[in-house]
């Protein structure tokens, strides 16, 4: 019967959307040969992601509404490109801003890095929500060739190197 005491409350945290028990985000990188470029996606808990961009802009943020997109977009840019920096066989790389998708539970934005004609290792520095919570933990995946490989960063730890 102990059993039931804990799982009830459990499962209420778990599906509810305003409460989470973890401050995760992941970013995913892959290597595109047939395009040479390399895809990145950022993915978030929505709201995480909105009081971020509230306390650091000090402005009205809401990104699932489709009136609000025009406006999330440069915040959403200059954040990412803030706390997320990549670098390709030891040469740092701009990020393309390609836009974001919000849906209630997540939010995904999605860049890209062009001209790049092989891949031997990727490093990254992701500082993403960071100022937000201090258990904040980032996910990350790098896709090389076929290749996959991944790290967790825990808050303060920043920075991870992927060797192909």
């Amino acid at each position: 019967m102990l059993f039931f005491h804990w799982l009830i409350p459990l499962a209420f945290i778990i599906h509810t959307p305003a409460l989470h028990p973890y401050y995760v985000s992941v970013t995913e990188v892959e290597y595109n040969v047939q395009a040479r470029s390399i895809e990145v996606s950022c993915r978030f808990f929505t709201d995480d992601f909105e009081h971020t961009l509230h306390n650091v802009f000090q402005k009205r943020t809401d990104l699932l509404k489709p009136d609000f997109k025009e406006a999330m977009n440069p915040l959403v840019k200059a954040y990412i490109l803030q706390h997320l920096k990549v670098s390709v066989n030891g040469i740092n790389k701009s990020l393309n801003y390609i836009g974001f998708e919000g849906e209630p539970e997540a939010t995904t934005a999605y860049f890209e890095i062009l001209d790049v004609d092989r891949v031997t290792e990727i490093a990254l520095s992701n500082t993403l929500l960071y100022d937000y919570k201090p258990e904040q933990i980032g996910l990350m995946h790098v896709t090389v060739n076929g290749k996959r490989k991944s790290y967790k960063l825990v808050n303060p730890n920043s920075e991870a190197v992927f060797s192909f």
